[in-house]
């Protein structure tokens, strides 16, 4: 996944999300996430339904819509549809048709948008479980795969086994790492702790940009921005700074952080692999988000336990320089969570995966930065 979480701060305290840029890009990133006083959108999936068979009824009247004509439908009721005319003339012209693309890359990201819009209209949020007999195919926390971390220095280990397991469908990692991050700053603070349902939090609270953004171009967005939108009001984060030496104390005190902007090459896309060391080795891919969950020391070399999103590969051990290599930013949660905001969509399972979206896609990310330069 995506993240442009390579936020330019000179203050280790992060406070504001407006007007934050991506190092990348140097543009600001305040589209992916709701603006404190823009208009949210909230329906839940009956009354979509119901807007969406009154909008078409005389157009399809006597016919079942389709999921994908419910989902252009949605788009029009969000309100996607209004704001530029000629572009959602394409955009509209080209959902329901493919054939009108030549171009084969334009063709498979309106294939993808198709599919991320009809999930998102079909499911009521997340698929999610808690026997670890449903989890087929899940990579699994093991001591005997990991070796050498103590209980006290593993989070979830810790603290009353309170392992959760995301598997990310698509190039969301900058969603899906603080919204674990958060859900374990709840624990680490002895309150109960669901989970933010991402699925019901793309449909219900992304504004207008940010859906028509998803849908239809969805390359990423800053993890640390979105992390500070779902945090309760005021909060603030400490990071990135050079704090590497300090990710033991750091995680202590403040329980797991969030791995933001980490360099992703070919080494780290072998799923068979889950420890890295040194540097890494072949292309580059692209960046990701993670959270950093456990640490221990081996002759006089620390090694960190980093959750991350992709089924096979739920955790990976790296040691400090492959972390330092990685030019990623660690980020802590410096206020006490007590809560989840209030009106949140959440959960509460030890599996989580998000049907919202098709499996990741790296060449094509690939293929729009070369593209784009």
């Amino acid at each position: 996944g995506v993240d442009k979480g390579r936020d330019s701060f000179t203050a280790t305290q992060y406070k504001k999300t407006v007007g934050m840029k991506c190092l990348g890009c140097q543009q600001p990133k305040t589209l992916l996430v709701p603006r404190p006083n823009a208009l949210r959108w909230k329906f839940g999936l009956l009354a979509i339904s119901l807007l969406v068979l009154v909008c078409s009824m005389y157009r399809y009247f006597g016919e079942e819509l389709s999921d994908l004509e419910k989902g252009i439908q949605f788009l029009e009721v969000k309100g996607v549809f209004g704001s530029k005319p000629d572009v959602a003339a394409a955009q509209f012209s080209y959902l329901r048709d493919l054939t009108r693309l030549k171009d084969p890359m334009e063709r498979a990201k309106y294939q993808a948008a198709r599919e991320k819009l009809v999930r998102l209209v079909q499911t009521g949020g997340e698929k999610r479980w808690n026997s670890t007999e449903e989890s087929s195919g899940f990579h699994l926390w093991s001591d005997s795969e990991f070796p050498g971390y103590q209980r006290e220095d593993v989070f979830f280990l810790h603290h009353n086994n309170s392992l959760n397991y995301r598997h990310q469908l698509s190039g969301l990692c900058y969603l899906h790492a603080p919204a674990m991050v958060q859900h374990y700053a709840l624990v680490h603070n002895n309150h109960p702790a669901p989970m933010i349902d991402l699925v019901a939090f793309i449909r219900e609270r992304f504004t207008v940009e940010a859906l028509e953004y998803y849908i239809f171009d969805n390359k990423g967005g800053s993890s640390v921005s979105f992390l500070k939108t779902i945090l309760q009001p005021d909060s603030t984060l400490i990071g990135p700074g050079n704090i590497f030496d300090l990710l033991p104390t750091m995680l202590n005190t403040y329980g797991p952080g969030l791995v933001s902007g980490f360099e992703v090459y070919k080494d780290f896309t072998n799923c068979s692999i889950h420890h890295h060391k040194g540097t890494h080795t072949g292309d580059y891919v692209g960046l990701h988000a993670m959270a950093v969950v456990g640490h221990r020391k081996e002759n006089g070399t620390q090694y960190f336990l980093l959750q991350n999103w992709w089924k096979t590969k739920q955790f990976v051990e790296v040691d400090i320089s492959y972390l330092k290599n990685s030019g990623s930013s660690v980020w802590f949660i410096e206020t006490l969570q007590t809560e989840m905001p209030a009106n949140f969509t959440t959960n509460v399972a030890q599996f989580h995966e998000s049907e919202a979206d098709k499996e990741e896609g790296y060449i094509l990310e690939m293929y729009y930065k070369l593209q784009r330069g």
